[in-house]
């Protein structure tokens, strides 16, 4: 689209990664992604964040290693065979797994049941994931840009919407999932003003849009 509208000089990398959170990014950002000398960076993530709000522990105690995904391992010369010579075999065998687990779209789900609660302390960490991204981004010349993510979640959500919300990822009920957006946004937007840097708010065009999620 950049093309058409005359900015032939402009390339666009997408480094977003589904499941990362802020701290992800960071992450990558300041282990690789500096090497690619941005002009310009942009920031979007909130619901893998809000994911993490109900932990009280802090962050290096709630992220675990990453472990391979044991619908990929073999176990056994015998599983090995038939995993990769039966498909009937290897879809049962998923399908096993995804029950033993808990794993859904988003990987596996939380085992607590019930309705969580936003700590702060999450929200801090939010906020300094945030903070960190952009100054990071200002270190190596870049120009950060912070975006309010769209989605279905709001408070005018319908039956049939709300059944297509993952509630079980975040341990929130409807109304406590809408203020764990509501504070996402209001610490970009604090962070943006705090650290004068562009804000985009998406969240405001397109939160609700059934068409859109």
């Amino acid at each position: 689209i950049l093309h058409s509208n005359g900015l032939a000089q402009v390339e666009v990398i997408n480094a977003g990664i589904p499941g990362h959170a802020t701290f992800d990014a960071f992450g990558r950002f300041y282990a690789e992604g500096h090497l690619l000398r941005p002009d310009y960076v942009v920031l979007y993530s909130a619901w893998n964040d809000i994911k993490c709000f109900r932990e009280k522990d802090p962050l290096l105690r709630v992220v675990r290693p990453h472990e391979k995904d044991p619908r990929a391992r073999t176990y056994g010369w015998i599983d090995g065979l038939l995993s990769r010579h039966s498909q009937i075999y290897y879809r049962l065998k998923v399908a096993y797994f995804d029950w033993k687990f808990r794993i859904g779209k988003e990987g596996a789900m939380p085992r607590d049941e019930g309705n969580a609660q936003i700590q702060d302390a999450a929200l801090r960490q939010y906020k300094l994931n945030v903070e960190l991204f952009t100054d990071c981004a200002r270190d190596i010349g870049a120009v950060p840009v912070l975006v309010t993510e769209g989605r279905l979640v709001s408070r005018d959500n319908t039956e049939d919407e709300r059944k297509r919300i993952p509630y079980r990822y975040v341990q929130f009920d409807h109304d406590t999932l809408c203020k764990a957006f509501d504070d996402a946004d209001r610490i970009m937007k604090d962070v943006a003003h705090s650290k004068n840097v562009p804000l985009v708010d998406a969240a405001k065009e397109l939160s609700g849009c059934r068409e859109c999620f």
